[in-house]
């Protein structure tokens, strides 16, 4: 099979993985949206963004280090996964207990069992299932890959399904039913997953540089997590709690567009490892020849985002009517996000996961500035702004990264060259 065909193959299966997250993502935001009204709904975004903002750091990195260590170490898949593991459900554990009291001070009117229900659902058993994902990933089984990311898709819809059958849905009510949602589905996964790669599920003693190997990603991943998510509690706290789930309902919309540039990600994310061991040129030109045809899709949708978003008033219903001008702001960021992510997943393919942190970490400071100059005053405006300030800021510097390390990496073969020379020169006249 060509590495074309391959791709192909491996897109189709992400892609139908994506397309039933986007489906079963819809189907949850609409029927919790409508169930919860704006207010509810604004308070259960605000705790799941801290919570999401914080995941990256319990599980350390994990899921990411499992795939580098099988692609690029080549290390055996069941002593990563059963270290993978063990990162996780100790992290996760240790999260819950520390950030559950937090988020209750953080956020006045979170009940501590919303705060409780979903951290556990997302700290201990949502990324138990991400990581069984990540174990197929690694192998190349994009196919388990997808069975993995649909059942966690029609656990999360019944979760909202058993929500509407209350008589009186709560965020609470929500919170609980995700979460027994999450242990079933992480459950049945681990199970999967032991079977289709022969793996024996355990746990182990972690090391130190466990730790250390996973932080870059961890990090990288919760910066991310922040940029993509810290404006949301700011509104909340700063008094603008119904603009807040109105601005969280625009933002979806963007995200479900980008949904078949990130299953083309996902798809060739191992390849980026594998590509990268022959440095940032090699990576790039995964990167580049990906790229085209992605960024132009995006284009056209954010165009039609801008054009249709009177169209999404059925869909959210009348209580979210003044989501529409914030959907017409938010249209770009596919297009931004595109210009991100194939220079990133190069960079960190190529082995310099530290410097994608470092640029993660100076846009997020970047970010954080602006929603605090600018949400109090200005909501949703201000932090639409921010977004897109920082998201284009941190799009501009990884393609002047990329631009760095392939001047950095040819002068240093060059000079690799002209030291085996000499050597050869000396060693003929001796």
């Amino acid at each position: 099979m060509t590495n074309e065909s391959s791709i192909a193959r491996d897109t189709s299966w992400s892609f139908m993985a994506e397309v039933a997250r986007l489906v079963a993502g819809v189907g949850v935001f609409l029927l919790v949206a409508r169930a919860l009204g704006p207010t509810q709904f604004g308070l259960f975004i605000a705790i799941a963004s801290i919570v999401n903002f914080t995941l990256p750091f319990a599980n350390l990195g994990s899921s990411l280090l499992l795939v580098q260590r099988v692609r690029r170490d080549d290390k055996d898949i069941g002593e990563s996964f059963r270290t993978a593991l063990t990162m996780t459900l100790v992290g996760g554990a240790i999260a819950t207990a520390v950030m559950s009291p937090l988020l209750s001070l953080f956020l006045d009117d979170a009940p501590p069992a919303a705060i409780v229900g979903v951290s556990l659902g997302e700290y201990v058993f949502g990324a138990t299932v991400a990581l069984c994902g990540y174990a197929s990933i690694a192998q190349g089984d994009m196919r388990t890959s997808a069975l993995v990311t649909c059942a966690d898709s029609a656990a999360r819809v019944a979760a909202a399904v058993f929500l509407l059958a209350l008589s009186r849905p709560t965020v609470t009510g929500w919170a609980v039913a995700e979460c027994v949602g999450a242990v079933i589905t992480a459950t049945l996964m681990i199970r999967l997953t032991s079977r289709r790669h022969h793996i024996r599920i355990g746990v182990r003693r972690l090391v130190c540089q466990d730790v250390i190997d996973g932080l870059p990603y961890s990090a990288s991943l919760a910066a991310f997590s922040a940029q993509d998510g810290v404006d949301k509690p700011l509104m909340v706290r700063f008094g603008w709690g119904v603009d807040a789930g109105l601005y969280a309902a625009a933002y979806r919309i963007p995200a479900l567009a980008f949904v078949p540039v990130q299953a083309l990600l996902v798809a060739t994310f191992n390849r980026s490892f594998t590509a990268g061991k022959a440095g940032i040129d090699a990576a790039m030109r995964l990167a580049r020849r990906l790229l085209i045809p992605s960024l132009a899709y995006s284009v056209v949708a954010a165009l039609a985002i801008m054009a249709f978003a009177p169209l999404a008033r059925p869909l959210l219903g009348d209580d979210f009517e003044g989501a529409l001008p914030m959907l017409r702001w938010l249209a770009v960021l596919p297009v931004i996000r595109t210009l991100q992510y194939f220079p990133a997943n190069a960079i960190t393919g190529a082995g310099y996961p530290r410097k994608r942190l470092l640029l993660l970490v100076i846009t997020l400071v970047v970010n954080l500035a602006l929603c605090l100059a600018l949400i109090p005053d200005h909501s949703w405006r201000g932090a639409a702004t921010a977004t897109i300030i920082a998201e284009s800021l941190y799009a501009v510097m990884l393609w002047i990264t990329v631009g760095v390390l392939h001047r950095r990496e040819a002068a240093a073969a060059i000079a690799s060259a002209t030291d085996d020379n000499d050597e050869g020169v000396e060693h003929h006249e001796g």
